[in-house]
């Protein structure tokens, strides 16, 4: 018997769908999909949202013995069943969940991020003019309160109450479910991840060992190495090495994007530009990519004002810029030194200097204000750069 309150409320044929092992289990293996929202099935959890979002519909109330008694035939932990059966959230099947009793700490998994909402609605305004949202990556802790609602496209969807610290304060908010998945623990691997792929930004040339040729700037990838690894049968037509990958590593770093998910994506896009070794990313070719992974309102500017950029980087908005560098690879200071053009995402900026993700070096480097601009008006002397249609990408409108 189930006990705890709720005997007799399943009729026959739902114990059986309750208790079968998913199909993924009695097939022989893990199911192969990139993401899984869950490892139950769906007619299981169809059962246990029906039961345990529907108290009402029950002759007894949802306790915490309820989850327990589930939880146990289930074979799972009683706050791992509370986040699948509440959030359906995303992770991966090859992982275990670090969740434990609330408040609960969840990742933030959307792109380019998501407000933290006054309300459980997708019409509410974020919290505090402070920040825009909550980046991707950052972690919050939900305290286990949830709100049944609708998201932007009107489809049900649950709210979770969660906190997130931002320079000292704690802000509380409404996040939907489906943004949100439990920190994992890959097995065998000892790290904890929000996301699958290599990401390494910042990390120099070791962080890209595995495609990284061994020689010459970090940028300098083995596309064909990592077009194989995705299972692409015409691998072998990608260039080895690829040299002029800045404008995609740039968006893929702003982004949050691991380099295997941005280069798939862009095998669909471009294939031609990835299989050329000296093929560039012009500023069409970059807005289709990050429209691609982002619908959070990013302009593409041609217009230069560098008071216009620093509000928007103090105002926290991501930034990508055009910028040309010299014959020895520095950033070039006058029309006469500008030899090429040079993607970079502007990571921070104050009265003196300017900081910025550089994919060449795979690292962040800091330069003056008046050295940058320089830098960022002399990319329209390049060569072929005076016909982009913009020399900067940020997440709102600045011109």
């Amino acid at each position: 018997g189930l006990g705890g309150g709720i005997e007799g409320l399943f009729i026959e044929d739902e114990v059986g769908t309750l208790l079968e092992p998913p199909e993924w289990y009695t097939s022989g293996g893990i199911p192969d999909s990139f993401f899984q929202q869950h490892l139950l099935d769906e007619k299981t959890l169809r059962v246990l949202q029906l039961i345990l979002m529907n108290p009402e519909s029950l002759t007894a109330e949802i306790t915490d013995r309820t989850w327990d008694i589930l939880s146990n035939a289930l074979h799972m932990s009683q706050e791992d069943l509370k986040v699948r059966v509440l959030g359906n959230a995303s992770w991966k099947p090859e992982s275990t969940t670090s969740v434990g009793s609330y408040p609960i700490t969840l990742l933030v998994t959307r792109h380019h991020g998501h407000y933290l909402l006054k309300d459980p609605s997708p019409d509410s305004e974020n919290v505090s003019g402070k920040f825009l949202g909550v980046p991707q990556g950052e972690t919050v802790s939900w305290d286990g309160r949830y709100q049944l609602g609708v998201d932007d496209a009107g489809k049900d969807v649950v709210y979770y109450h969660v906190s997130w610290a931002f320079n000292g304060t704690i802000y509380w908010g409404w996040i939907p479910n489906k943004y949100l998945a439990p920190e994992v623990k890959h097995w065998g691997s000892g790290s904890s991840a929000s996301g699958e792929g290599t990401f390494g930004y910042g990390g120099g040339t070791e962080a890209w060992w595995k495609y990284y040729i061994g020689m010459g700037a970090a940028q300098n990838l083995d596309l064909s190495k990592l077009m194989k690894e995705l299972g692409f049968e015409d691998y072998d037509l990608y260039a080895n090495p690829h040299k002029n990958l800045c404008g995609w590593l740039a968006t893929m770093e702003a982004l949050g994007i691991p380099l295997e998910e941005g280069f798939r994506v862009l095998s669909n896009l471009y294939p031609e530009k990835l299989q050329d070794s000296h093929a560039q990313a012009n500023a069409t070719a970059l807005e289709l990519f990050i429209q691609e992974f982002s619908d959070n309102g990013w302009s593409a500017v041609s217009k230069r004002h560098m008071d216009n950029l620093t509000r928007s980087l103090l105002q926290g908005y991501k930034t990508i810029a055009l910028v040309a560098l010299d014959e020895n690879n520095h950033l070039s200071t006058c029309e006469e030194d500008a030899k090429n053009g040079h993607w970079i995402r502007i990571r921070g900026i104050n009265d003196t200097d300017v900081t910025y993700y550089d994919s060449l070096s795979n690292h962040e480097k800091t330069v003056s204000r008046e050295v940058f601009q320089q830098a960022w008006e002399s990319a329209q002397y390049v060569t072929g750069n005076s016909s982009e249609s913009a020399n900067l990408f940020v997440e709102a409108s600045i011109e």
